[in-house]
């Protein structure tokens, strides 16, 4: 009976000893609901339990668009959450060769609104030797925002045209501004289709502080990929601009 009673101190003894000496603290990765968490590493302290349960973005296979030396990148990315988009988000590019070697790696950064698909265009990539074969974009570190703090500014595109210039398409059109306020940074984004539905060119030109209603001419250079053997023939109508704005 001692050797029992003596046996339940000592248990007791031991898992203070545990508790408050040697247990680890709860954090936010122990896969455990501890702490002030409200679920298995999230609320309280950690990252809030709606955001933890929100789906990844998700980036497509870039594709590449290869004039003379330079080389321009076109990947869809696309935001399946429908009450949280992002304002910043950070992603990685790796170029790489016929030997599977990393020929550049760079940074930048983009934003998506609740559920929406949208692109990322790269432009004036290097490519001396025609070395590049393919090149991967990985997220690297996404801000969530809830669609009432992250709210997309309206804006319209006017009627598009499409000019041919040798390996060269030049796409002209206007953008209003439809807000009270001013957009600080526009980006305008344009795809260029074959007669056949192929993509064969992207690029982009930016405009600076498009004021409250101001409607603006803009123009867009964008080479058109020279793989072909052939003489490459743009489609007017597949043409494509898209335009990135924020407050």
């Amino acid at each position: 009976m001692y050797g029992f009673v003596y046996l339940v101190v000592l248990s007791g003894i031991g898992f203070l000893i545990y508790s408050f000496f040697i247990q680890p603290a709860p954090t936010c990765v122990d896969q455990r609901q501890n702490g002030k968490e409200t679920g298995i590493d999230c609320g309280g302290d950690c990252v809030p339990c709606e955001i933890q349960a929100l789906q990844p973005l998700a980036i497509s296979k870039p594709l590449l668009f290869h004039n003379q030396n330079k080389i321009a990148l076109l990947a869809e990315l696309a935001n399946t959450n429908l009450a949280y988009g992002s304002d910043q988000i950070r992603y990685r590019v790796n170029v790489y060769d016929q030997s599977n070697q990393v020929v550049t790696t760079f940074t930048n950064a983009t934003f998506i609104y609740n559920g929406e698909t949208k692109v990322i265009v790269e432009t004036g990539i290097e490519n001396r030797d025609n070395r590049i074969v393919r090149a991967e974009v990985i997220i690297e570190d996404t801000r969530w925002k809830s669609k009432s703090e992250w709210v997309q500014p309206q804006s319209t595109i006017g009627r598009l045209e499409t000019l041919q210039q040798d390996d060269t398409a030049v796409i002209k059109s206007t953008i209003k501004n439809q807000n009270s306020f001013e957009l600080p940074r526009v980006a305008l984004l344009g795809i260029i289709k074959d007669k056949t539905g192929a993509l064969i060119g992207a690029s982009k030109t930016v405009l600076e502080r498009l004021m409250p209603f101001e409607e603006r001419t803009f123009q867009i250079f964008v080479p058109l990929d020279t793989t072909s053997a052939t003489k490459v023939s743009i489609d007017p109508s597949g043409t494509n601009v898209v335009s990135e704005v924020r407050q």
